[in-house]
């Protein structure tokens, strides 16, 4: 069922609504509520109009459809290129689709941007995954005691998740 009706025209309302559904495993229901949003809103009229269509990336690639998420968060950074949810929705989609090193890339050329961003701990838990996929274990054991284990006290139970799931998949290896 819809959760807010009619559909917020606020990126932060917008935002609760779908960790709502991110968290409660709705990621349809994610999908189709920014849907519902987007023609209430319009790039030169909406504040965080990039971020909205972050969302709408990462909604696009928790519920599938990689192409698409990939082509708006693209769009989203020409908008905004400090835009981070767009950034970690174009990095999600990337890995989703078997594109390792171009994950890697994009995550090395923006590091200077997020580096400073509350999820610089989550994007450095990809970078580090993206180790795993290629099978470079000692860069993914060095990446997670320079990268992730340093931010354990910065973000609470967010960087505490991150840096508990990169050592269990690396422990199912």
């Amino acid at each position: 069922g819809r959760c807010l009706v009619p559909p917020p025209a606020d990126a932060m309302l917008l935002k609760f609504q779908t960790d709502i559904c991110l968290f409660g495993g709705f990621s349809h229901q994610m999908r189709d509520a920014i849907a519902r949003s987007l023609p209430m809103m319009d790039c030169a009229k909406t504040p965080m109009f990039s971020f909205v269509l972050g969302l709408q990336a990462f909604a696009l690639e928790e519920s599938g459809d990689t192409r698409s998420a990939i082509s708006i968060a693209k769009s989203a950074l020409e908008l905004n290129k400090k835009d981070m949810w767009a950034l970690h929705a174009l990095t999600h989609a990337l890995d989703q689709e078997g594109r390792t090193l171009e994950a890697l890339e994009v995550l090395h050329e923006t590091e200077a941007t997020w580096s400073q961003s509350n999820l610089k701990c989550h994007l450095a838990w990809h970078w580090g995954l993206c180790y795993l996929d290629l099978g470079h274990m000692q860069k993914a054991m060095c990446h997670y005691d320079t990268r992730l284990a340093p931010h354990l006290t910065d973000f609470g139970v967010f960087s505490l998740i991150d840096c508990t799931q990169f050592l269990f998949r690396i422990e199912l290896l």
